[in-house]
Order: structure tokens, then C-alpha cells, then sequence
């Protein structure tokens, strides 16, 4: 039986890579997407995707707001996942440095306690609107490819409120299944 092919957008940013890594982890194969080419290497030389090279696709998309950005990319995909939307150059640097996918994430509890950078502007056609457009690109292109069962698309930081501070006292609690 073949594996699914799960594309999981972004694979540079802290929480989107977890997901790649316990991807591998259930079975399947991954493709993710990039921005900067030097970021293809970046995560194939990272300890925890080793094991899973044969099975990992890594595709380069530089302007994710054109139309159709993702079409090639969601090509013979299964199942997409839409973890975070980038954000504004100087967070978006921030985030590559604090996880650094090139060593393994046993310190990422102490990187997770350094303060989170603010967005390097409050322009939303700089923030908000990149994030829009690149969140309907991936719809718009994926009704276009008959092999996509679904597609997970959670939020972004960016539509949270820009004045608040966000740490482990601002979690919502737990839902109560009854």
C-alpha cells in the first residue's frame, strides 16, 4: 500500500516542523514548502528527518501570494496542513533562530521562555493581507487537484490582538468533553 503524501506548508517555523517530524513519525510521506532556497538544506540536514529523507519533498515557493502559488505543490497530495501563516520578516528570522531544525529540539521549553518579537510593522497590507491571500491561494489552487481528501488550516499570530502578550498564562483551558 502506498503511503499518503501529506503536504504540511511552511516547514520552517517552529510548530510547522513538530508537525513534519510527527508526520514521519505515523507513516506517511511529507512535502513542505519554503520560502528561501537555502532552507531546502536547512531542514534536510536536520537530526530528526534522517531517517525519513527517501520520503521527504521539499518544494520552494518564493512569493506565496501569487495566485495558483501552491497549485505544483499540492500535486498528488493526500491530505494539507496549514499550521501557522508567515509572518513579517523580523519575527519570521526570529523563528528560524529560535528553533533552530538543524539541532534537536530537547531545549526548545527554554527557547519557548525568551520573549516573542512584535510583527516589524502594524501595516496590514505588510502583515494581514499577505496572510489572507496566501491562506485562499491554498484553497483556490487546491480545488483545482482531484487527490486532496482534506486540508487543515489553523490560525496565524497575526490574527491575534498585536497589543496583548501571549505566554502560558494566557492559554485557554481545556475543553470539557462531556
Amino acid at each position: 500500500m502506498a503511503k499518503d503524501l501529506v503536504l504540511i506548508f511552511s516547514g520552517t517555523g517552529c510548530p510547522v516542523y513538530l508537525c513534519i517530524v510527527h508526520a514521519f513519525k505515523a507513516g506517511v510521506c511529507i512535502s513542505t514548502t519554503v520560502r528561501r532556497e537555502s532552507a531546502i538544506a536547512q531542514i534536510k540536514a536536520a537530526p530528526s528527518v534522517q531517517a525519513y529523507l527517501d520520503d521527504l519533498e521539499v518544494v520552494l515557493i518564493q512569493d506565496n501570494t501569487v495566485d495558483d502559488a501552491f497549485l505544483q505543490a499540492l500535486q498528488g497530495v493526500t491530505y494539507a496542513l496549514h499550521v501557522a501563516s508567515p509572518l513579517p520578516s523580523q519575527i519570521s528570522d526570529y523563528n528560524v533562530a529560535l528553533c533552530t531544525i538543524s539541532a534537536p529540539f530537547s531545549n526548545f521549553k527554554d527557547h519557548a521562555k525568551q520573549p516573542f518579537p512584535r510583527p516589524a510593522t502594524s501595516n496590514p497590507t505588510q502583515s494581514h493581507q499577505p496572510t489572507i491571500h496566501g491562506t485562499t491561494s491554498i484553497l483556490t489552487s487546491a480545488i483545482a487537484v482531484p487527490t486532496i481528501n482534506r486540508i487543515v488550516i489553523t490560525s496565524s499570530i497575526l490574527g491575534e490582538d498585536e497589543n496583548a502578550i501571549y505566554d502560558e498564562t494566557t492559554l485557554a483551558p481545556p475543553p470539557v468533553y462531556r
